[in-house]
């Protein structure tokens, strides 16, 4: 009598677990059209559930083995859990330490290229002042050529009608 009243109530613990362990509210679930008879693949996502009630029954007999056994279930759960996150922190500090060193790399071209910059403002500078100073020095050549040429002109005509009149004279 005792050992079926432990059956009964394992048989209940199992349910109660079972249903604590996979409880659903009505209101996480809608479905599209209307009651939940109408949605066939409600429970899908729990076909690969490993805690199922025959897993229990083969595994346990007691109500202390059941509980240890969803304790180290959970146990189990939470260690995968904390690992998982433990990597994805580490995932996320090793990118976020990448992006500093890209970040890091990118001011650094970023300074180089505005030195760069900078020095070749300064040479474009010189060398604006450079062609300044040679077009002045082109415009006062011209201007002493024209000059030059005028004067050796006149010079040429003058120096023509001396010889001119000299011949004149001469004759």
């Amino acid at each position: 009598h005792v050992q079926r009243h432990q059956r009964a109530g394992s048989s209940r613990l199992r349910s109660a677990a079972q249903g604590f362990l996979f409880q659903r509210s009505s209101n996480d679930y809608t479905p599209d059209n209307g009651g939940i008879a109408k949605d066939e693949h409600i429970f899908d996502e729990f076909d690969g559930v490993s805690a199922q009630a025959e897993d229990f029954a083969t595994q346990a007999t007691t109500i202390e083995q059941i509980l240890d056994q969803l304790l180290g279930l959970f146990r189990q759960y939470k260690d995968t859990v904390v690992q998982t996150a433990s990597e994805m922190k580490k995932d996320y500090e090793a990118s976020v330490a990448a992006l500093q060193q890209e970040a890091s790399s990118a001011r650094s071209n970023l300074a180089t290229t505005q030195e760069s910059l900078a020095a070749n403002k300064a040479t474009l500078l010189t060398k604006q002042e450079m062609l300044a100073d040679a077009q002045k020095s082109l415009t006062a050549t011209t201007t002493y050529r024209d000059e030059l040429t005028n004067t050796c002109e006149a010079e040429t005509k003058a120096y023509q009608e001396m010889d001119t009149l000299r011949a004149n004279e001469i004759t």
